[in-house]
């Protein structure tokens, strides 16, 4: 009866242990969030800007992973996807923003994307969760 007992108890006692798990919002990150117009103004030689947007379900989907991350590296930034960076048109390739240093000059085919910056040039860009998790160990 004893063991019995013991395995009905157990998981709720393992789920008390545990603690309240950490949810994490956007607006955790509020300062770390850059303007379409400032997109190469860090100081930084080589960072990363995590674009996403508040409708995009798959934004969310990794927001938990992506928040964490972006607060522990002073290398990561955040970006709100907007109208400037809709492509001008459907014929758009998404590598055209390689080697681009004019904010002007980049466009997005969707969200989540995560631009990499290197000497205030986009180096390579990384489109979809799965790219980005990948690409920060996170996956």
């Amino acid at each position: 009866m004893k063991k019995f007992l013991v395995f009905i108890l157990l998981p709720f006692f393992l789920i008390a242990c545990q603690g309240e798990v950490k949810t994490y919002s956007y607006k955790d990150v509020n300062d770390k969030h850059l303007t379409y117009e400032n997109i190469f103004s860090p100081p930084n030689f080589h960072y990363f800007i995590y674009v996403y947007s508040g409708g995009c379900y798959v934004c969310d989907s990794i927001k938990q992973e992506i928040i964490p991350y972006g607060l522990s590296h002073d290398n990561f930034y955040f970006l709100i996807y907007s109208h400037e960076l809709t492509p001008p048109n459907e014929n758009f390739i998404q590598d055209s923003i390689l080697g681009v240093s004019d904010a002007t000059n980049i466009y997005l085919i969707g969200t989540p994307t995560m631009l990499e910056i290197k000497e205030a040039k986009i180096d390579s860009y990384y489109l979809g969760s799965e790219k980005i998790l990948t690409k920060l160990g996170l996956f």
